[in-house]
């Protein structure tokens, strides 16, 4: 609680300064939370999800069925003024407009003369030409920027999630010399490695790896080879993992099953040079 009011406070001196009203969060995925996962603390699901937040508070919105809330009480929970769902799914256009007319409805009522787009990459083309389109004396701006600046200064209590979740990897790397053997596929090695993970509390995981004799490339877990791993090959391992608050870090290492490659030797201390 005290680490999100802290983030809402210098966000709402920043949106003052340039006399924002509000701002518009979108988000697509689990793993690429933003800003809407860094005001709200609730995870973006698999399904589309957005936020309106000002000094009234949150408004979140989300896949669900009309009429229900997006999120239960215990999750939209803190600062939450409107909490609602609408059938819609990037597959379904009908649904375009369900949560963009919701936000027109919104901004209208708050009398709102300038808001602020959070990361363009992740507006949805659909929210945007709505809003746009439907609030023609509101200026809209691009705020992406000055969420980085507040982002990039970190809270005590953010350096200490960090120092846990990069002693969660090493912890990780740690327990990869009992799980990776001669004979195993490299999505066996994957799916004990992202088990273990989420037996350790991380909400997301990436576990990328592969082998080879001189050229392992690190493949995402639908590109994996069933092949086995042999004798003499290297192996590339590369654990990405979210921890609490959605902090994330990464760590890799290079792995040889049996004597080291001569070629493989020479390219590593080529690198360390």
């Amino acid at each position: 609680d005290t680490e999100l009011q802290r983030r809402w406070t210098l966000t709402l001196e920043a949106m003052a300064k340039e006399d924002v009203d509000m701002l518009v969060l979108q988000g697509f995925d689990r793993v690429y939370g933003g800003v809407q996962k860094y005001l709200t603390d609730m995870s973006v699901t698999l399904y589309p999800h957005a936020a309106l937040f000002s000094k009234e508070g949150i408004a979140v919105f989300a896949h669900g069925d009309l009429g229900f809330q997006a999120f239960p009480d215990y999750v939209a929970y803190r600062n939450v003024y409107v909490n609602e769902a609408y059938p819609c799914l990037p597959s379904t256009p009908y649904g375009d407009t369900w949560i963009p007319a919701r936000m027109v409805e919104l901004i209208k009522k708050h009398g709102c003369k300038k808001v602020g787009f959070v990361g363009m990459f992740y507006i949805f083309a659909g929210t945007y030409k709505y809003l746009t389109e439907n609030l023609p004396d509101v200026e809209f701006v691009n705020f992406a920027n000055q969420m980085d600046e507040i982002k990039a200064v970190k809270s005590q209590w953010e350096l200490e999630e960090y120092q846990r979740i990069v002693n969660l990897h090493d912890d990780m790397i740690a327990a990869v010399p009992t799980i990776l053997r001669v004979g195993r596929t490299e999505r066996e090695v994957a799916n004990q490695i992202r088990n273990l993970a989420f037996d350790l509390g991380c909400p997301e995981v990436n576990v990328i790896l592969g082998t080879d004799k001189l050229h392992p490339v690190l493949n995402p877990y639908l590109y994996m080879n069933n092949a086995r791993i042999e004798a003499g090959d290297c192996f590339q391992l590369l654990i990405e993992l979210a921890g609490p608050g959605g902090l994330w870090a990464e760590c890799g290492r290079m792995y040889c099953m049996g004597e080291i490659n001569p070629r493989m030797q020479k390219a590593f201390d080529d690198q360390i040079k």
